[in-house]
């Protein structure tokens, strides 16, 4: 009789404890998934936040570049202005000492 309520109170234990088990396992399921989505998330958003990054990086470098390049043709178009005002006074240089030639001769 005694195995009997020691059977019996076996068998309501297990019963009462599949629930738990499955429980436990089904929250622990549950966490991973939340983390994984999580991780996931993290994940997507470094590698747009990294795309972001090196797309600025890009675009500040040819910026950068293009200002560069617009300066240099600008100081070029300074120097040839520069290069024809000189000769255009080397030319009036020229006329000048020509007239004084001419006044001297006279």
């Amino acid at each position: 009789m005694q195995s009997i309520r020691w059977g019996i109170a076996s068998l309501a234990l297990i019963v009462m404890a599949i629930p738990a088990i499955v429980a436990a396992d089904w929250a622990k399921e549950a966490a991973k998934r939340a983390i994984g989505r999580v991780a996931q998330e993290a994940m997507e958003e470094a590698l747009e936040d990294s795309a972001v990054n090196v797309v600025l990086d890009e675009v500040a470098e040819s910026a950068v570049g293009a200002a560069a390049r617009e300066g240099i043709e600008s100081a070029m178009q300074v120097a040839e202005v520069a290069d024809t005002l000189d000769d255009v006074m080397d030319a009036a240089e020229t006329v000048n000492t020509i007239r004084k030639l001419g006044k001297l001769r006279r």
